[in-house]
């Protein structure tokens, strides 16, 4: 039950962990969409994927 727990809550600040990065990068006009896959990879590397994904909307969309 605790593993459980601690797996929600991990799903849980990485939510939130990307729309709080949403909110800081309001003034380059880059938004990263909020889906499974997002959410997905900030649980695996945590912060680590964040700038890679606003690197990846930068200079592919």
């Amino acid at each position: 039950m605790k593993c459980i727990f601690n797996i929600i809550r991990k799903i849980f600040i990485a939510g939130f962990t990307i729309i709080t990065f949403n909110l800081m990068i309001i003034p380059l006009n880059i938004v990263i969409p909020i889906n499974l896959y997002t959410i997905g990879f900030t649980y695996i590397f945590g912060l680590l994927s964040l700038p890679f994904f606003s690197i990846l909307l930068m200079f592919f969309i």
